[in-house]
């Protein structure tokens, strides 16, 4: 099964938090790392900066639609980031745990 590296943002920690513990609880990541982060991008013809949190998500790409619905059901964003990076070289300890703690 292949590991991947899920990211999106939320807007505050709280929501953060929630995306991060039903992912943990239904199973479906192994790890779930939240970082406060500042942002730039343009919305609406407005470059905005703004403080967000990256929700960094260790899992497999089976989980990858259980996965982008939590978000999309939990984060306020009218277009929320959901964007998966495949992980090509991994610690085969690490790789084991990963798999161990994610339901297929």
């Amino acid at each position: 099964m292949e590991i991947i590296v899920i990211k999106t943002t939320a807007n505050n920690k709280e929501t953060a938090n929630t995306v991060a513990e039903k992912i943990i609880n239904l199973k479906l990541a192994a790890c779930v790392q939240i970082s406060e982060i500042a942002s730039y991008y343009t919305w609406k013809s407005n470059v905005v900066n703004e403080k967000e949190y990256q929700i960094s998500i260790k899992t497999i790409s089976h989980n990858f639609e259980k996965i982008a619905n939590v978000i999309k059901q939990n984060i306020n964003y009218d277009i929320p980031q959901i964007i998966a990076e495949s992980v090509k070289y991994v610690d085969k300890s690490y790789e084991k745990w990963v798999l161990d703690n994610c339901v297929c």
